[in-house]
C-alpha cells in the first residue's frame, strides 16, 4: 500500500520519498537469499479479484508473469488431515452436524454476496461469524486460526475485514469442486524491484534502513517532516 501510494503521488508531480526501516522494500513480500535462491519472506498467493493487481502488471509490462494453478485445500483438526474446500469435503468433515455445515455454507454465500461493507466495518469478526455458523462451528473451524494469527487481537477485528477476505477467497475459483489461484513467476520481488525502478524514474527518494519514531505535521503549508 505504501508504495501503490508513493508511486501515485509521484505520478501526480509530488514530491516523495519512502521510508523503509528494513534493508529493502517490500515487507512481508520482500525476499531473502536462500542459498543464492530468492524467496518471499511469507507466502502469498493472488485470487481472481485482485483486479488493482492485474492492472498494475498490465502497466508495468509484467502480466505474463502471472500464473494460474489449481490449488487443494486440507484442514488439519485433531491429529488428522481432512480434504477441504469442496462442498463434498464440507459434507464428509465429520466433526460437526449437518446444520454447521449447512449454516457454514450459507455464510460463505452470503459473503460472496456483499457489496458495500461499512454496515460491518464496526462489528465484531467474531461475533459476526459466531451469529452465522454458531458457537460449534466457530471453535472447531475459527477459533484456533483467530487464535495463532492474531494472538491477544483476536477479538477486536473488523468483521468487514475478515469477510472481504473470506470473499475474495472464495471467489477465486475454476469451478464449484475446484479452487484456483495465481502467483507471480519468480516471486514478488521482481514486481518490488520494477517499483523502485519506477519511482526513482520519477524522482522519489527511497530510504531505506531508515526506522521512523516521529512524524510532525506543518498545519500551515499541509506538510510534514519523518525523523
Amino acid at each position: 500500500m505504501g508504495l501503490a501510494a508513493a508511486h501515485r503521488l509521484a505520478e501526480s508531480g509530488q514530491r516523495v520519498t519512502v521510508v523503509e526501516a528494513d534493508d529493502r522494500l517490500g515487507g512481508m513480500s520482500a525476499a531473502f537469499d536462500f542459498d543464492g535462491l530468492p524467496l518471499e519472506r511469507y507466502y502469498h498467493f493472488i485470487c481472481k479479484t485482485d483486479f488493482p493487481l492485474f492492472e498494475l502488471l498490465d502497466r508495468f509490462g509484467m502480466a505474463h508473469k502471472l500464473k494460474w494453478t489449481a490449488t487443494q485445500l486440507g484442514f488439519y483438526y485433531q491429529g488428522r488431515w481432512y480434504d477441504w474446500g469442496r462442498p463434498d469435503a464440507l459434507l464428509k468433515f465429520p466433526h460437526l452436524s449437518l446444520v454447521d455445515k449447512l449454516r457454514f455454507a450459507a455464510h460463505v454465500l452470503a459473503t460472496k454476496r456483499v457489496v458495500d461493507w461499512r454496515a460491518l466495518d464496526r462489528d465484531n469478526a467474531t461475533q459476526w461469524i459466531r451469529r452465522w455458523v454458531g458457537e460449534r462451528a466457530y471453535k472447531v473451524l475459527w477459533e484456533r486460526l483467530f487464535e495463532l494469527k492474531f494472538f491477544e487481537l483476536q477479538h477486536n477485528l473488523s468483521a468487514a475485514w475478515i469477510g472481504t477476505r473470506i470473499k475474495r477467497v472464495a471467489l477465486s475459483r475454476r469451478s464449484l469442486w475446484q479452487e484456483e489461484m495465481g502467483y507471480l513467476e519468480g516471486g514478488s520481488q521482481g514486481l518490488l524491484d520494477e517499483w523502485q525502478r519506477r519511482l526513482g524514474a520519477l524522482g522519489a527518494e527511497v530510504k531505506l534502513a531508515t526506522p521512523v519514531r516521529q512524524v510532525d505535521v506543518a498545519p500551515a503549508s499541509g506538510g510534514g517532516g519523518a525523523a
